[in-house]
């Protein structure tokens, strides 16, 4: 399958998984790059551009990956996100009713060059009328073209790029396939280095997204200033302490265990309170069930006692989301460690991973009940630019 690439604050994440028998997928690879998060700077500047190509195409040829092709999710950073409402109409309508209003929507100016894709939350009412809401997505034509044909020069073959709300969401909807798994509603925090994305899945769908500018950067900081210590020493201890909270918290000084967390718990509490915002958001404007769960992932989803304050919070069932929990990590040359183990920093590259073999997969399925599912433009994808690499592939 193509190597799933997630362009993300702390770096890049990369995972490659294998079709096996039916529905069940081993890791062939994996590989996580840190590099410098850049707090303010443009996540796809041309010097950061050049770095993610060095960097992706050297773990390719030395990480144990097979094939060239890959997928991309770039960074929320990068990318521009707005629920917008419009009266009920068909794709191609809404199609050419972004093409007009996206631009202002998203707050491009009329002299800059942008990428534009939307997918269908869900119905709404407002009185007596119906729309739809629809999740608009964007980001500059620039820095993404200049990304794939740097990796184009280098011999990698770029197939989609999509955000990576829709990639993670792919991680834990695979498996949904009943009728009466449609309406289900979950919940979905990813928690990383720089933002916050809370998703809403209903069934396989994305009902809801909202980045939040909270993360483990802020974290780090608070903690720093309240423990008097330098903001790497900090870091590098939060990374020890996720570890050690998956497994066991068998070593840790509570003393020091206890310091951190009274230093961050008010940044915990306040995104535990914006998430629940989000919720009720959702429960208004669709009037819809509320989430049977709440699964957090991303690269700081292990932070100690995080779990427990959003449950406090949410009154929810709440638990450290297992995306990968059925793909084998025995094959090839990757192996899933803690605080990965469960997969949950991996959901984004691996949600890239899966895509072609998700669009297959409902074809499949879909065989003897009418049409198959098509890619559409409204699959959360930047749809032009995917049209011109393959076009020119």
């Amino acid at each position: 399958m193509p190597i799933g690439i997630d362009l993300c604050a702390s770096g890049v994440k990369m995972v490659q998984l294998r079709r096996k028998r039916g529905e069940k997928l081993a890791l062939v690879a994996s590989a996580r790059i840190e590099l410098p998060s850049g707090a303010g700077a443009d996540p796809l500047s041309e010097t950061r551009v050049a770095t993610l190509i060095k960097s992706i195409t050297e773990r390719m040829e030395t990480g144990g990956f097979k094939g060239r092709k890959c997928v991309l999710a770039i960074d929320d950073r990068a990318m521009r996100v707005r629920s917008v409402r419009q009266p009920s109409m068909p794709d191609d309508e809404i199609q050419r009713a972004m093409e007009l209003d996206a631009r202002g929507r998203l707050g491009f100016s009329s002299g800059e060059n942008a990428e534009f894709g939307w997918m269908r939350a869900g119905e709404v009412t407002q009185g007596d009328a119906r729309g739809d809401e629809i999740i608009l997505v964007g980001s500059r034509t620039e820095p993404l073209v200049a990304l794939v044909n740097g990796l184009a020069k280098q011999g990698v073959r770029v197939m989609a790029i999509e955000p990576g709300f829709v990639s993670s969401a792919r991680s834990f909807t695979r498996f949904i396939r009943r009728a009466s798994e449609q309406n289900d509603v979950r919940a979905l925090v990813d928690v990383g280095l720089r933002s916050t994305g809370v998703m809403l899945l209903r069934g396989r769908k994305v009902a809801f997204f909202k980045p939040l500018e909270l993360g483990g950067e802020m974290m780090i900081q608070a903690a720093s200033e309240r423990l008097g210590l330098d903001v790497e020493a900090v870091s590098e201890l939060r990374k020890q302490r996720m570890r050690q909270s998956v497994a066991s918290a068998d070593g840790v000084d509570p003393k020091v265990d206890r310091a951190i967390f009274e230093s961050i718990r008010p940044i915990m509490s306040e995104l535990a309170r914006e998430v629940a915002l989000c919720m009720r958001y959702y429960s208004v404007t669709f009037r819809g069930s509320r989430p049977r769960e709440c699964l957090v992932i991303g690269g700081e989803a292990a932070t100690p006692h995080f779990v427990d304050v959003l449950h406090e919070e949410l009154r929810l069932p709440t638990s450290l989301g297992e995306p990968l929990k059925h793909v084998e990590a025995t094959d090839g040359s990757g192996q899933w460690e803690p605080p990965y183990s469960k997969g949950g920093e991996f959901s984004v590259a691996a949600g890239c991973g899966m895509r072609l073999w998700e669009q297959s997969s409902l074809r499949r399925s879909s065989k003897g009940k009418g049409k198959a599912p098509t890619t559409r433009k409204s699959d959360g994808v930047i749809p032009r630019l995917e049209e011109e690499m393959g076009q020119a592939a």
